[in-house]
């Protein structure tokens, strides 16, 4: 009794090894009370549906940037005309070693492959189905009517990330942001096509 005790408290033990800890404590990292005006929630995102996200990464030194930017703008400066190189924009812009690590520890934790989609790394772009985007974010994606023009797009008015990645990354995209649908611009070919019509059958009636 006491080997078959001890060979299950063993079991237990290498099950225990074997998985993870628990979940990462998260923190909302943005939100918002309601979606934008002229758009409805009208149904919870199917599971199955595909998300394009992308990360965008705190960069390296974007204050730095900007006051390099201005001495080389400023008549006054002694950098005045010097301007930066791709090379010295990268050291301001890239992130650091540090956030990279971080974030993608996270993403493989999650079985979840990123790809770089801007020239200094730091947007990150990810496809997983909405499942697994609400289990990474803490959110609940759904579907959101824009009323007037009938269009629908997948957003969620809160979403969570990991509070030891809130230093590392800035936000997440498409998230919380609704963008009103751009009505097809009518070209002036089309425009002046349509007023040609239009008097051919007015001197057709009048005939």
């Amino acid at each position: 009794m006491m080997i078959l005790s001890a060979s299950f408290l063993s079991s237990l033990l290498l099950l225990a090894a074997a998985k993870p800890m628990g979940r990462r404590a998260m923190t909302v990292h943005e939100s918002r009370a309601e979606p934008a005006r002229g758009f409805v929630k009208s149904s919870v995102a199917p599971a199955s549906k595909e998300l394009t996200l992308r990360i965008s990464l705190k960069q390296n030194d974007m204050s730095g940037l900007e006051k390099a930017l201005y001495e080389v703008s400023d008549p006054a400066s002694a950098l005045y005309g010097q301007h930066l190189t791709p090379e010295e924009v990268a050291a301001f812009v890239k992130p650091t070693a540090e956030t990279l690590s971080a974030v993608s520890e996270w993403l493989s934790e999650n079985d979840i492959s990123s790809a770089a989609v801007t020239p200094f790394g730091d947007m990150l772009e990810i496809k997983i189905p909405v499942s697994q985007a609400n289990d990474l974010l803490s959110a609940e994606f759904a579907v959101f009517t824009h009323v007037e023009s009938g269009s629908t797009s997948v957003r969620t008015l809160e979403y969570s990330i990991p509070a030891a990645l809130k230093d590392h990354i800035n936000f997440f995209h498409p998230t919380l942001s609704f963008t009103r649908p751009v009505a097809p611009s009518v070209s002036a070919f089309t425009v002046t096509c349509l007023v040609s019509f239009k008097i051919l059958m007015s001197q057709h009636t009048a005939a």
